[in-house]
């Protein structure tokens, strides 16, 4: 009799901290000042990997190519620390950041395959292996330069809903499929009208946000005839230290076939 009693409590125990979980993580590390009318939702009937492919696609992801210009500067206590330009050519898959700014770092590139990184520079003799949660510049780890992917990476599931700067968004929990992501679990935010991603708080495992990041879509590229909203500005904050930030700009956008040998290790060490 005991061990039945017992049993049911376990249950219900389980049962509530189930429940407890999603609503804890729609609400915990709010900033009111961007985040309001945060709310589960009543009933669930959307396909949440359909929303993060389409989010995707604005930052470059699921595409067969496109090349753009990109500006990645630190600042500290409102003070520019350091600024890289780069270039970055994508293909499903596959992308090449090449570095253009400053003079120094021209002949710097990182190549991602797939959810492999190295970095390739003419001091080194081969490719080095290095993750995409390495600190390259400010707020932004390597993987955060690369076109996002985030409907390969991450199993999805929809939380809530609720507004970021006025907007009616969707709130997505992201976990992390592999190890080597950039992020283990981004708490993601989708417009429900034009389904562009708004925000990302970024997590450890055990749910601690450590940064969280917004963006804007003032850039538009040509796809299939059709125009399509993209991204041109990421601002990632550090949420512990609030007087650091990262700022991403992206121009020249061109979706335009890149062809594979672009992502070729020994061709591309042999200049």
């Amino acid at each position: 009799m005991y061990k039945y009693l017992l049993s049911i409590v376990l249950s219900a125990v389980a049962v509530m901290s189930a429940q407890a979980e999603p609503l804890s993580r729609l609400t915990s590390y709010q900033d009111q000042s961007i985040v309001t009318d945060i709310r589960p939702l009543e009933s669930i009937s959307l396909d949440a990997d359909d929303l993060l492919k389409r989010s995707d696609m604005a930052r470059g992801g699921n595409l067969d190519g496109i090349r753009f210009n990109a500006e990645l500067t630190s600042f500290k206590e409102g003070e520019e620390v350091n600024s890289f330009g780069m270039l970055i050519e994508a293909a499903g898959d596959d992308n090449l950041v090449s570095f253009t700014a400053p003079a120094r770092s021209r002949g710097i590139s990182i190549l991602v395959r797939s959810r492999n990184m190295w970095f390739l520079s003419p001091t080194t003799k081969r490719p080095v292996p290095i993750s995409p949660r390495q600190r390259l510049l400010g707020e932004a780890n390597n993987g955060d330069i690369a076109t996002t992917n985030y409907s390969r990476d991450y199993d999805a599931v929809v939380i809530g809903e609720a507004k970021v700067e006025g907007i009616d968004s969707y709130v997505l929990w992201l976990t992390a499929k592999e190890k080597n992501v950039t992020y283990q679990q981004v708490r993601y935010y989708i417009a429900k009208d034009s389904h562009l991603a708004l925000k990302s708080d970024f997590f450890t495992a055990s749910d601690k946000m450590i940064k969280y990041a917004l963006m804007s879509y003032g850039n538009t590229i040509t796809l299939l005839d059709s125009q399509l909203k993209f991204i041109d500005e990421m601002k990632v904050y550090d949420a512990i230290r609030k007087d650091s930030m990262t700022i991403m700009k992206y121009f020249d956008i061109e979706a335009r076939t890149i062809p594979a040998s672009r992502f070729d290790r020994r061709a591309l060490m042999q200049g």
